[in-house]
């Protein structure tokens, strides 16, 4: 009798394992893995820098450049507005304008709800100015620091944080995906269970396995992995224990289901 052929779980894997491709990447492990890789690894981290920059990143820069050699004057609000975002917080703009050796001047601020709630049109408010530069200026008190507006900076800064952690992390998985695709040595283990769930869609099957292997210094692995593929139809059926299998393998700690 000629022994089984190891079940693949991932069909993209099988010219990895037959030599037609060198290294495995998040474009082959996965569903839709373009879609994964342009918003974790590019637009997640891209919108965190973008959204720390627009909504601190810009006044910031502006309180230090005019804290370096700064005067101060009355300025006129002339406008504000203000925005929720995403039910999550709410951002108040302030627009004014100011003279500077007959020359006018303005520019627009996000402050705190206080001076929001008692500002109208047409109240003056006292502003700093570069003295080098008199287009750079802020309302005093209003930095992205102070009491009115360390709230929203701290929910910006945090959901910045988590954005570009969000994409570290995913690339940081990419590159050891592809190094472990280099260096690893492709084992044979048996199955000892299996089972599948599509996870509320029509288009991935993920595999919750529990292998058995002998490592090449000789020791026993038992892991629970976790492996996705396309789903086609009919389903293919979940292999039955003792299936052989495919184990990608560099050490102990690091190795993955094929």
């Amino acid at each position: 009798m000629q022994p089984a052929e190891p079940f693949i779980f991932n069909r993209r894997n099988v010219n990895y394992v037959h030599g037609k491709k060198k290294r495995l990447s998040s474009f082959q492990l996965g569903i839709g893995s373009f879609w994964r890789i342009f918003v974790f690894g590019l637009a997640v981290p891209i919108f965190g820098i973008v959204a720390l920059y627009v909504l601190v990143g810009i006044d910031l820069i502006t309180q230090i450049r005019v804290d370096q050699d700064y005067r101060t004057t009355r300025a006129e609000i002339t406008d504000g507005i203000s925005s929720t975002q995403d039910m999550i917080f709410t951002t108040y703009t302030i627009e004014y304008t100011f003279d500077i050796a007959s020359a006018a001047y303005g520019d627009k601020q996000y402050v705190g709800g206080e001076l929001w709630e008692n500002s109208h049109l047409g109240d003056r408010v006292s502003v700093r100015y570069s003295a080098l530069d008199p287009s750079l200026s802020y309302i005093e008190g209003e930095t992205v620091f102070s009491t009115g507006r360390l709230p929203m900076t701290g929910v910006v800064v945090g959901f910045g944080a988590l954005m570009l952690f969000g994409g570290i992390s995913f690339w940081g998985k990419e590159l050891r995906i592809r190094r472990l695709s280099r260096v690893g040595t492709i084992l044979t283990g048996t199955l000892a269970g299996a089972g599948w769930s599509s996870l509320g869609t029509r288009t991935v099957v993920t595999y919750e396995a529990y292998v058995e292997f002998m490592t090449p210094e000789g020791e026993q692995v038992k892991s629970r992995c976790s492996i996705t593929d396309r789903v086609t139809f009919p389903r293919r059926p979940v292999p039955l224990p003792g299936t052989p299998v495919l184990i990608l393998y560099e050490n102990k700690r690091r190795f993955m289901l094929l």
